[in-house]
């Protein structure tokens, strides 16, 4: 009689292939999540960094003021509120650093992420750019982006008076620090 022998898994080695696996995915997703968290700061950051770059840039080529503001609307600057609810950036025609009936809009910045915050140290509402591209009466400024891991995992933007951004650094091994050494925090 001709037997042929039957190749495949036994239920046991099947079994033990699905707990080794379960133990490799139980390592594997909470890093995958931090990079998640990671990436959707990176992201949202550099949406605002984008934003004042394209200010910065229309205000050289209109040669006139150029704003961006807190917008939680996209139609008009919002007081009072904060940058993760979102920004304007408009073109600021008749100088009076404020988002008027026919002025252009160049572009909106939607809400952040509902877990991120985005603020800044000291208090500003608004940047303007001068025509020739520089920052009007501004002091330097840190953006710090948190989640709800808090401030040793924040990043944070430097606006000099000028009106050039920066990225901060951790140069003493805790946390990102602005450019005076102290460490960004969150609210």
């Amino acid at each position: 009689m001709n037997m042929k022998r039957e190749s495949g898994f036994t239920i046991i080695e099947l079994m033990i292939a699905i707990a080794v696996g379960g133990v490799l995915l139980a390592l594997a997703v909470p890093s995958f999540m931090t990079m998640i968290q990671n990436n959707r700061m990176t992201s949202s950051l550099n949406g605002f960094v984008g934003a004042i770059h394209v200010a910065r840039s229309e205000s050289i080529r209109r040669g006139s003021n150029i704003v961006i503001c807190k917008s939680s609307s996209g139609t008009a600057c919002t007081a009072g509120s904060q940058w993760e609810a979102g920004w304007l950036v408009f073109a600021d025609t008749n100088a009076n650093s404020s988002f008027d009936v026919g002025e252009d809009i160049i572009l909106i910045g939607e809400a952040l992420d509902q877990t991120l915050t985005l603020r800044e140290a000291p208090t500003l509402t608004q940047v303007i750019y001068s025509g020739r591209g520089f920052a009007v009466g501004l002091a330097p400024t840190t953006f710090t982006i948190c989640d709800a891991r808090g401030s040793n995992d924040a990043k944070g933007l430097v606006l000099s008076s000028v009106g050039r951004l920066s990225r901060t650094e951790d140069t003493n091994g805790d946390t990102q620090e602005d450019v005076g050494g102290v460490n960004l925090v969150c609210p």
